[in-house]
């Protein structure tokens, strides 16, 4: 195994593990901030935990898997903007904006991509 195999691995390995533990901080205890960073971790361990699983059993990804990793990555910067939104405060106009952007490059994806 080469460093770069073994940073990869790592890097794979700490992403699932942010995601696993916010998405059980947040079973632990329900309220909104932690749904929220829950959700950003989430969608940020997706492409990881499918990268994962994609090399432990040693197949390819999926069509639609890779659509869902795609849309994930795409959807991050929304649940980003949803956490910023306890620093500072955001014009409701502006996440509606970002939902439904958000919503029309997924739909976007999925017919044409």
């Amino acid at each position: 195994m080469s460093a770069e195999d073994l940073l990869e691995l790592l890097n794979q390995l700490l992403f699932t593990s942010l995601a696993v533990l916010a998405l059980i901080d947040y079973i632990r205890y329900r309220d909104t901030l932690r749904r929220d960073v829950a959700l950003l971790f989430g969608l940020l361990g997706i492409p990881f935990i499918a990268l994962l699983i994609a090399n432990i059993t040693g197949t390819e990804l999926a069509t639609w898997l890779a659509i869902l990793i795609v849309a994930a990555l795409i959807a991050e910067p929304y649940a980003l903007m949803r956490i910023v939104r306890y620093l500072r405060v955001t014009p409701p106009r502006i996440m509606k904006f970002a939902l439904y952007g958000m919503i029309a490059v997924v739909a976007a994806l999925v017919f044409f991509g």
